[in-house]
């Protein structure tokens, strides 16, 4: 029998399992529990951090991790792999809730703003799984879109992303990118104060992780009238949360797009 360690919060887990597994369910505001010394594989969320240092010994009988989000930034990939242990996770899984939130609560926007959403632009920052129903709601509705994704454009020869000043002369962005510290295309406080300057954005919306925007210079910009609105789901430093960001957007939500 394969012992198997699981989020309590994991909605219906045990439905999802073959009855030969033994599941056992932890509470994540604990941290990891005394299980894992004997258990074969794990499944978390985004509230359970693992890296070398909240999981400094890995048991030899852990041989897969998987997380039931999106986002990988609270796993440390490498320092599995350099372990023997397997990870997956649930990539587009929720791709169609977030655009879903986004259409929604644009449409909530412009309706209290009076705007004619045919007549603005949206600028979508990642067009992986997210990004593209986003892109598709959002042309439905009217809306021109411009899909900005670079690493996709290098990965796949039909997919033309549009250029950084394309994207910054939208009259709104959509964030749809996974928080990323290295490589050629880190998207941590991808929004600074050097995109910001200058240019003037009617909206920003957040649904994909919270430090991609610098919440800092976001504010400053709302300050000084270069950004009118803000939708956030997602915050730096989740779980806590700016309260006077919260007290800025339009909407705000506790990442529930998804």
């Amino acid at each position: 029998m394969i012992n198997v360690l699981a989020d309590q919060y994991l909605h219906n887990i045990q439905s999802y399992l073959p009855e030969n597994i033994n599941l056992i369910l932890f509470d994540p505001t604990k941290r990891l529990p005394p299980e894992l010394s004997y258990a074969e594989a794990m499944l978390v969320r985004t509230v359970i951090n693992i890296n070398a240092q909240t999981m400094s010994e890995i048991p030899a009988s852990l041989k897969f991790i998987g997380t039931a989000s999106a986002g990988t930034d609270h796993v440390d990939i490498d320092y599995l792999q350099k372990n023997g242990v397997r990870f997956a996770d649930a990539a587009g899984c929720n791709a169609r809730s977030v655009a879903e939130y986004v259409a929604t609560a644009l449409l909530i926007w412009a309706e209290t703003r009076k705007k004619d959403l045919s007549k603005l632009s949206m600028g979508i920052v990642g067009v992986g799984h997210v990004g593209t129903q986003v892109v598709k709601l959002l042309e439905k509705l009217g809306i021109t879109t411009i899909p900005y994704d670079p690493p996709r454009s290098l990965r796949e020869n039909n997919f033309d992303s549009a250029t950084l000043d394309e994207l910054l002369s939208a009259d709104m962005l959509s964030f749809h990118t996974p928080l990323t510290y290295k490589g050629d295309y880190p998207t941590f406080h991808w929004l600074d104060k050097e995109k910001l300057t200058g240019r003037e954005f009617q909206l920003v919306i957040n649904s994909s992780r919270g430090g991609v925007i610098d919440e800092k210079e976001l504010l400053k910009s709302i300050k000084a009238g270069n950004v009118r609105d803000i939708i956030i789901d997602v915050w730096e430093n989740e779980p806590e949360f700016s309260l006077t960001t919260a007290q800025k957007a339009f909407i705000k939500t506790p990442h529930i797009a998804g």
